[in-house]
């Protein structure tokens, strides 16, 4: 069944197509956070206990631990608290959910000893910061501005002994076939994508592409190359690196290459989270290509990834430039850009395939 819900979006219930070709808006790098999506996050067991485990790691008692964008619930704040932290300050930009926060550490009984702070009340902290832990790494790892946000903090902190959780990422890409993980089926939203295409629609003053990620039991039949390093985030002490490369894939199976695959593996102390092989509240990000390229094994793939800021501020617009190499020579290129802000509506190929009235066509 297809409803528009005053959206212009095909929306589907998943059970009718047994989960093939599902996509969902990329939601972090917007400030449109609820109380589902923080749900959500703390059932990411994977998540969830790569934190937890890498906070126990690194806090000693007396230790000042700072969370930046610690959301209603603060858990890292309120975990450090329980560790023998002794100073804790929990920052967050929205004022709505820094008030939810704060009325979450009161009820708790924890206000002498968790402060939540905005960002203009932290940045006046000029005291020794020893444990400093930063969910901003996005579906794309730098999307959310983790190499500003992170990186600005390391510098002004400037503590060679810094701990920083997560102290680290990698974005993966890997040439992909919607069409294979869709089966027949058209690209359609679950309804629990609802409320946040709504926010970003009020968000942006106008229905505007989302960023789109592949969700589903389905995602890695659509996998068709290895997969390689586009971009690495590493914090330790005073070093905060962030930089953007190229990634070399070999085609391991024929099909239809419709889209490049980006996916993100995130270093918490020990513990590493992949987005693509584990099930976690990062989704890998769908960036279709202009028109598909058959391919097969001994196929090479180029994919040179840049970033800079845009209309989103500190989070980051994405470049992709591609190439396909067969072995028999030839070569089909192009160059793909993944904005914090779509232009419009339908501006590539699968978000035609989204709108309502393609259904009509």
């Amino acid at each position: 069944m297809t409803a528009s819900v005053n959206l212009p979006w095909r929306v589907v219930d998943p059970e009718e197509r047994e989960g093939r070709g599902l996509v969902f808006p990329s939601v972090g790098e917007y400030p449109i956070y609820d109380a589902t999506a923080y749900e959500v996050m703390m059932a990411d067991r994977f998540r969830v206990d790569a934190f937890t485990h890498g906070m126990r790691a690194a806090v000693r008692p007396g230790d000042t631990v700072v969370e930046l964008g610690c959301g209603a619930l603060a858990p890292w704040a309120r975990l450090a608290d329980d560790l023998g932290a002794g100073r804790v300050l929990a920052v967050e930009y929205l004022p709505e959910v820094r008030d939810r926060a704060r009325r979450l550490i009161a009820d708790e009984g924890r206000s002498q000893s968790v402060s939540v702070l905005s960002p203009d009340e932290y940045r006046a902290f000029t005291g020794r910061v020893d444990v400093l832990v930063a969910e901003v790494i996005g579906t794309i790892g730098g999307s959310e501005g983790a190499a500003e946000t992170i990186g600005s903090e390391v510098a002004r902190i400037d503590n060679p002994d810094l701990i920083v959780l997560p102290g680290g990422w990698e974005t993966e890409v890997r040439g992909f076939s919607f069409a294979r993980t869709a089966a027949g089926q058209p690209p359609a939203f679950p309804p629990t994508a609802i409320p946040y295409l709504e926010q970003l629609r009020d968000l942006a003053g106008a229905d505007l592409d989302p960023r789109l990620c592949a969700v589903g039991p389905y995602v890695t039949d659509g996998l068709l190359t290895d997969g390689g390093v586009i971009e690495v985030g590493s914090y330790r002490g005073t070093r905060a690196d962030h930089v953007t490369t190229t990634a070399r894939l070999h085609v391991t199976a024929p099909g239809t290459l419709d889209s490049l695959l980006l996916s993100v593996r995130v270093l918490v102390g020990e513990a590493v989270v992949d987005s693509l092989t584990e099930e976690t509240s990062w989704f890998p990000v769908i960036v279709p290509l202009p028109a598909p390229v058959e391919v097969a094994p001994g196929t090479v793939v180029d994919v040179r990834a840049t970033s800079q800021h845009g209309a989103g501020g500190h989070c980051l617009d994405y470049s992709l430039a591609w190439s396909v190499h067969p072995p028999d020579g030839g070569r089909t290129s192009g160059t793909v850009d993944v904005p914090w802000r779509a232009s419009g509506l339908g501006t590539n190929p699968l978000t035609r395939r989204l709108l309502v009235e393609s259904a009509q066509q």
